[in-house]
């Protein structure tokens, strides 16, 4: 997979091939898995110990100490009905300079 950054056993992180604004990731179980409630406890585990890592990153590297934390739970739950449907976390950083996101 593309843009991949870290890889684990339940989840991977990736940039966003279709980013709101510099830095979106997303956060995505390693199984095609559609709603957040089918999540394994390990997998939901693991989904946010990933998400603190990579703020952790973003604090360190680029000084970002605002982020927006969304999960996305089901078909209609993305912004877009081109877009994954599958459940996944996504971390946009916030800052002076985006704070005006557009979809």
């Amino acid at each position: 997979m593309a843009n991949v950054f870290i890889s684990r056993r339940y989840v991977y992180a990736m940039v966003n091939p279709k980013p709101v604004t510099t830095g979106h990731v997303l956060i995505c179980p390693t199984r095609q898995v559609r709603r957040f409630k089918d999540l394994t406890e390990l997998e939901v585990l693991e989904l946010f110990i990933c998400a603190k890592e990579v703020v952790q990153k973003f604090e360190s590297q680029y000084q970002s100490r605002n982020f927006m934390i969304l999960i996305q739970d089901g078909k209609y739950a993305c912004s877009s009905p081109h877009e994954k449907a599958d459940v996944h976390l996504q971390i946009i950083p916030r800052d002076e300079q985006n704070t005006d996101i557009q979809n």
